[in-house]
């Protein structure tokens, strides 16, 4: 069952953030196909796509 909307909370950005989200999605670009990608980014490399609005 997935959790009510109001329920989920998001934090602020911090420092080493983007690596905690960029290794993981560039170890699946890597090694699976559950990507669309093909080319894994570096954490500088995917600050453009973090800070652009949703």
């Amino acid at each position: 069952m997935l959790p009510d909307p109001g329920d989920v909370q998001v934090r602020p950005g911090m420092k080493g953030g983007r690596e905690a989200f960029t290794d993981p999605y560039a170890h699946d670009v890597r090694e699976t196909a559950v990507t669309f990608d093909t080319v894994a980014v570096t954490p500088e490399q995917h600050r453009p796509w973090l800070r652009s609005p949703p």
